[in-house]
């Protein structure tokens, strides 16, 4: 029998960005968190298991360089990522650890691993322990149920939940010994306090953090509270009965299949996007496409363009800025888009000053809280060449004249103009002259505001686009005021869409369907995240049902022509009525029109067609209850 540890690594935490990458003692949590694992006496291997994304190729990295064991699969679908791992290296016993959890115990795993296969057990854990030092075994049979047949593995990242069902699965709790039963204590690393914990725990011993055993950690925190309270405000995601609420871990009686398991992409199927028939039913006549250098093309009969704003809800992170590039890129989003911002041109120095000490504010003053969410131009630089090595767009609302210098020497394609610079018409003109397309907020504009900035763009060319808008966050849905849109394009003869910041996906769509061809909609990775923006923007699934909605809006749309549909036929020939004689007809006899009635099927002569046999002898005796055709009469 094989038993392996299988530890769950990725760099996309949004609590505590590259978690398992943070120093302690000069080396990883990653690096202490193996190293403590391998000292399992029952443990055959300890398998790395990551995802396949480009964030954590430094997991993979850091696992060749060492020699560990490491298997890389979904990055959406964890159960699936354990089960295709535990597969292909035959573990039949597995042991399910977290990478953040520098202080598992390797004694109670292998205790643990006694006692399950004494049990013959399904599922086991231990409980009582500091959260963080436990782990759980999982039967590769089990695993395999619950990965065929789980209705919904949407939030496998807490599989515990899945197999901790005495309904479904044989499962063991075994109780702590009491010199070790501190469930009060927080012993994980998932936040930044958690992060100082660990530090501060581990610098209270001389050795590695891997030699320190559950007993002397115990002991430490039972004799220096000052510790465990380093973290002791920090909630557990796991023990929220509100987040475990909305996880449906049943499991079916019949499997799934597993292409239909996670709620991913697979069901946003491309569109050739909307007919030029959407346009000229309101009235309006076709105006060109606006093409970016890429190739890419934004207009009436393309497909919607639709832009995953992240804005600055990457919190100043590059890393986490790359999570969300990889979030659109997997939910099929066409563009990305940020914000450049040069501070001097920006604030005043009372502004800058002022004191800034709110829930979202990243640093003491107003301006100190503004710097820490500005990237580089080199971050900058990075994340476009990321973005497009993903097939999307990259680009920014530069906010002032340096600003489109820095991403003019980056070499965006396009340009957004937030609604609240449509009046700062000198930042309009640097724009336009850089030739580029450009797209215009008018979330706080009157008609004269938009005329205005259309006049200094189109001194330089007419590639541009207006994005309805209002500046309300989130927008209640009597203040959209969607039609305006049609205003736009009547008056001013100008390409439309929506900056949309309603609550939802609802309202996106509706607007495709009256005529906007770019959407726009921010994207965070939580919506609790820190950070103003983050509570009225979508999380993944969000932007995943939005462009699913998107092209499902454009194919439905249809080209205007009112013609039954090839998929009707069938239903349409058995089901539609046709010209049948109701009463014998003899041979010779002329057709009269109470001869005749509508039955099913559809393939005969519409009622409309009986002219072709009323009037006429028959050429031959028709039975009565008999379709009527041309060929039977003279």
């Amino acid at each position: 029998m094989k038993i392996a540890v299988l530890l769950a690594v990725r760099t996309v935490s949004t609590r505590l960005p590259h978690k398992i990458m943070r120093l302690v003692k000069g080396r990883s949590a990653l690096e202490h968190t193996v190293e403590r694992l391998r000292r399992s006496k029952r443990c055959n291997d300890v398998i790395v298991c990551t995802s396949t994304s480009g964030v954590d190729d430094i997991v993979a990295d850091t696992a060749a360089m060492h020699g560990w064991t490491c298997f890389r699969g979904s990055d959406n679908d964890v159960m699936g990522r354990f089960y295709e791992a535990a597969k292909k290296h035959g573990v039949d016993l597995i042991v399910r650890a977290q990478g953040d959890n520098m202080f598992v115990c390797p004694e109670h795993i292998d205790s643990m691993i006694d006692k399950h296969l004494a049990a013959a057990a399904d599922w086991a854990v231990v409980d009582g322990l500091p959260w963080g030092m436990k782990s759980e075994t999982i039967s590769f049979p089990a695993l395999e149920r619950a990965y065929t047949h789980a209705e919904d593995t949407s939030m496998s990242e807490y599989m515990t939940w899945y197999f901790d069902q005495p309904q479904y699965f044989k499962v063991l709790h075994i109780d702590a010994d009491e010199s070790y039963r501190r469930p009060q204590y927080r012993a994980t690393m998932d936040t930044a306090a958690d992060l100082k914990f660990v530090r501060a725990v581990c610098d209270e011993f001389d050795k590695p953090p891997a030699e320190i055993t559950t007993a002397e950690i115990v002991a430490l925190l039972d004799r220096r509270p000052d510790l465990a309270a380093i973290n002791a405000q920090t909630p557990d995601r796991i023990a929220d009965k509100s987040i475990r609420a909305k996880v449906n871990t049943r499991i079916l009686d019949t499997p799934r299949t597993t292409e239909l398991r996670v709620a991913d992409s697979a069901e946003i199927r491309p569109s050739m996007g909307a007919s030029l028939a959407r346009m000229t039913t309101f009235g309006f006549d076709p105006l060109p496409a606006i093409e970016l250098a890429s190739g890419r093309c934004i207009g009436d009969e393309f497909p919607a363009f639709v832009i995953a704003e992240i804005g600055q809800n990457h919190n100043g992170s590059v890393d986490i800025a790359k999570q969300l590039i990889d979030v659109a890129a997997m939910h099929q989003a066409d563009a990305v888009k940020s914000c450049k911002r040069d501070l001097s041109c920006e604030l005043t120095e009372e502004a800058w000053n002022r004191p800034y000490d709110g829930p979202q504010s990243f640093g003491r003053t107003y301006g100190e809280h503004r710097q820490a969410l500005e990237l580089s131009p080199e971050q900058h630089a990075e994340l476009m060449a990321y973005c497009r090595a993903k097939g999307m767009e990259y680009f920014c609302s530069a906010c002032d004249a340096p600003s489109v210098d820095v991403m003019e020497h980056i070499g965006v394609n396009l340009y957004k103009v937030a609604s609240r610079d449509l009046t700062n018409l000198p930042l309009i003109e640097k724009l336009a002259r850089t030739g580029k397309p450009i797209i215009l907020a008018a979330g706080m504009a009157t008609e004269e505001d938009v005329a205005d900035a259309l006049i200094a763009i189109r001194k330089q060319h007419n590639q541009v686009i207006v994005l309805q808008c209002t500046s309300e966050y989130p927008t209640p849905y009597e203040d959209c005021n969607l039609l305006a849109m049609h205003t736009i394009r009547r008056k001013f003869d100008v390409l439309t869409g929506l900056s949309d910041h309603t609550i939802g996906i609802m309202t996106s769509s509706v607007a495709v369907a009256i005529g906007a061809c770019a959407v726009e909609k921010h994207l965070t990775l939580a919506r609790y995240m820190k950070g103003t923006d983050h509570a009225c923007s979508l999380e993944p699934d969000g932007l995943r049902r939005i462009v699913r909605d998107i092209r499902n809006c454009e194919r439905a749309l249809g080209n205007g022509v009112l013609e039954p549909a090839e998929g009707v036929r069938y239903a349409r020939e058995k089901l539609a009525r046709s010209v049948v004689s109701s009463v014998a007809i003899t041979a010779g006899t002329v057709i009269a029109e109470e001869m005749l009635c509508m039955k099913s099927p559809g393939t005969g002569l519409k009622w409309r067609e009986r002219d072709q046999v009323v009037g006429r002898r028959a050429k031959r005796t028709i039975p009565a209850d008999t379709l009527v055709t041309r060929d039977d009469v003279e």
